[in-house]
């Protein structure tokens, strides 16, 4: 049974809160982990979800609005799962590091788009075959997944 605080709060109220407690954390990191448990136990568990990794989650809606508030300056560093505030040298050298990833992405899409344009009609088709496929085992452990 929700509580009337957690029925009169928005997903507006929980990204500022969010947004301060990253904020009073500075550069320390602040894990999504650490969040969502208390998200799911202050402000009700309405406002999470388990995610494909059966991982819980903030709502999607309150990230929304989380987005319109907070600065460049803070970050989301998605392989330990954690936002930070970095400073104007650490941005620039993020966004230096990105363009080059995007550079070398475009590149390797470039020579890739090359190599297929070489193919045969026949290596062209075998190469469709093994696209389905694979694609086919991720549809089917997907499946497997959800039903788990």
């Amino acid at each position: 049974m929700c509580s009337y605080a957690e029925l009169m709060t928005t997903a507006q109220d929980i990204a500022h809160w969010l947004l301060e407690q990253i904020q009073d954390n500075g550069q320390r990191r602040t894990y999504q982990e650490r969040i969502v448990r208390i998200i799911r136990n202050d402000f009700g568990e309405a406002w999470s979800y388990r995610n494909q990794n059966g991982n819980w989650a903030i709502d999607r809606t309150i990230l929304r609005e989380f987005g319109k508030l907070k600065s460049d300056h803070l970050i989301w560093d998605r392989s330990d799962q954690s936002w930070r505030i970095v400073t104007d040298d650490q941005l620039d050298l993020i966004r230096q590091r990105e363009e080059r990833s995007k550079e070398r992405r475009a590149a390797i899409k470039v020579a890739g788009e090359a190599r297929i344009a070489a193919l045969t009609d026949t290596e062209r088709a075998a190469l469709q075959a093994r696209k389905g496929e694979a694609a086919a085992r991720r549809a089917k452990y997907r499946a497997d997944r959800a039903v788990e």
